[in-house]
């Protein structure tokens, strides 16, 4: 995957915002003795995350909208965002400047099911419409297939399939949320010393900030020095560090960036700075890299000159950052002649690569893969049947509800064939989903080349009841969607059918010598055309137990 897109796929994919409000009772000193001062002065919303977490990031939106990034973002008007602030506004009757703070936090990443664990703490200026906010949460397909309880505007619902969801909505200027965690979210605005207490001393006065703790991070990031991959052996001294921060602090309009990383001890600081130094090196390598691949992405045909900026930035930051240690903790501080709205700019305003959008739509579907698991316990089947065992509908039409399209599912009759009169209708009337078309195709055709392999010990079957339990090679080894070399209408049952003694190659598109595939695991690979039938086909497969061969 190309540093383009990687860093679109990480933008694009985001995190959300959030809003709190932190209320504190009065006392006179006739009353009862003054309260000791607090150790750490934190920011509204910070007072939830535990100074252990895994990971946390915290916004402070009042400067950063005030900043050049808020002025670029203003300016380019993005159709998701513009589309998400007009939904915002329908049911919290909130804008886009009632928007005060924003935090998350994941208290660890042990496993795959810590990855569904987090808080979300929101802070917003006025108060924003409490009842339309329950009202979406009792409507939501988790209250509804599952437990729903709301006591004194505390919602927890407790979906059939999935994590356990919690919702305080009893402050009408603070939302706080939480997904699949022991404990519920709750304020301490003294907390103890922890491995965050030194990058919650920065806060006070940051426009945002975040950090990880390694101890709390899958344990394959934290492997012993030998077991630890040779090629990323420069890398071992982070892998063995106690935090890394992000601090940004606006200077004027401008954000200063500081990422630092904190040590057990000093020696282990200065090692640190040295893999931060190997980093820069190879950054500079991906630096001529990147500008490879903008000349053959010119090549084939792609308009590049959107991407300057990107590269402009990723120089000015080699040239300009300033890497020191002191004591035990190395920090590279990138200033505010950045310019980082350029880079805002190219990626948030969607000039990408006909290869990026791919990857991105790609990803897009992986998510809603998942979705639907966690909602109904199975995969989505490779299309819909009738009571013949004849196919009416393909297995896109049932994700739309997983990509924001619920208004155009409602349209379509399930039982019904997709060339029936209905939904002929329907498809003519309404376009096709944007995640559904490839770079490179024509909207109006309504067609597409995301397309999934059915029957045989594939992923998906028309049954529709296979569960990623059935996946014993492993998701992450398992081909979910791909790129095929014909496109179909869109709501069309028409998949590619596996056939082990039939050649697979040939209904994959790849452009230049890639075809880009999601695996169940939601990930996006670009597969080599050099690939043997072999290596391909076990990757199609959800149980052979085949091993992938070297070319993979």
């Amino acid at each position: 995957m190309s540093v383009f897109t990687r860093m679109q796929l990480a933008w694009g994919a985001g995190v959300g915002v959030t809003l709190a409000a932190v209320v504190a009772a009065l006392m006179t000193p006739a009353q009862q003795p003054a309260a000791a001062e607090p150790a750490v002065k934190l920011p509204v919303g910070l007072h939830y995350v535990p100074t252990d977490a895994a990971v946390f990031a915290h916004v402070e939106f009042a400067g950063l909208w005030k900043s050049s990034l808020g002025d670029t973002f203003r300016k380019l008007k993005l159709p998701p965002l513009e589309k998400a602030l007009k939904e915002l506004t329908a049911l919290s009757g909130l804008t886009l400047g009632d928007l005060t703070t924003a935090t998350l936090y994941m208290p660890a990443l042990k496993g795959q099911q810590d990855m569904e664990r987090m808080a979300v703490i929101f802070t917003t200026a006025k108060a924003y419409d409490r009842k339309a906010v329950l009202a979406a949460l009792e409507a939501s397909p988790g209250a509804k297939t599952g437990k729903y309880e709301n006591k004194d505007n505390v919602v927890r619902i407790a979906p059939k399939v999935g994590p356990t969801i919690f919702v305080d909505l009893s402050d009408d200027r603070r939302i706080v949320a939480g997904i699949g965690l022991k404990d519920e979210p709750k304020a301490d605005p003294n907390p103890a010393d922890g491995p965050h207490s030194a990058t919650f001393k920065q806060a006070g006065g940051a426009a945002m900030v975040g950090g990880m703790n390694v101890a709390n991070l899958p344990d394959q990031i934290r492997l012993g020095d030998d077991a630890f991959p040779p090629q990323m052996r420069p890398f071992l001294p982070i892998a063995k560090s106690e935090t890394i921060s992000l601090v940004g602090k606006l200077a004027g309009k401008e954000l200063t960036l500081a990422v630092a990383v904190r040590s057990p001890n000093k020696q282990l600081a200065g090692e640190v700075e040295k893999s931060l130094d190997i980093l820069r090196g190879l950054a500079k390598v991906g630096l001529d890299e990147a500008e490879k691949e903008l000349k053959q992405a010119e090549k084939d045909g792609d308009d590049m000159k959107a991407f300057r900026p990107l590269l402009k930035v990723a120089a000015d930051v080699l040239k300009s950052g300033k890497l020191d240690v002191d004591d035990r903790t190395a920090t590279l501080t990138v200033p505010a002649d950045v310019p980082y709205a350029a880079f805002v700019e190219m990626v948030a305003g969607g000039k990408m690569t006909s290869n990026a959008r791919d990857q991105n739509n790609l990803k897009q579907l992986g998510i809603a893969v998942h979705s639907y698991h966690d909602a109904n316990g199975t995969m989505f089947p490779s299309y819909l049947v009738d009571k013949k065992g004849k196919p009416t509908l393909s297995w896109r039409v049932l994700a739309l509800p997983y990509i924001e399209q619920n208004q155009l599912y409602a349209k379509f009759k399930l039982d019904e064939p997709w060339d029936s009169a209905h939904n002929m209708k329907v498809f003519k009337d309404n376009p096709m989903p944007a995640v559904f078309l490839y770079g490179g195709d024509k909207a109006e055709d309504k067609a597409t080349r995301y397309r999934v392999f059915s029957g045989n010990g594939a992923g998906f079957d028309p049954t529709g009841r296979l569960k990623f339990a059935d996946f014993t090679d492993g998701t992450s080894n398992t081909i979910a969607i791909v790129t095929a070399a014909t496109a179909v209408p869109w709501t069309k049952p028409d998949e590619l059918e596996f056939d082990p003694e039939k050649e697979v190659g040939k209904l994959l598109h790849f452009k230049g010598d890639r075809c880009n595939v999601t695996m169940f695991d939601g990930s996006v690979r670009a597969i080599k055309k050099t690939i043997t039938e072999v290596t391909l086909k076990a990757a199609v497969t959800r149980s052979g137990g085949e091993v992938l061969g070297a070319d993979w």
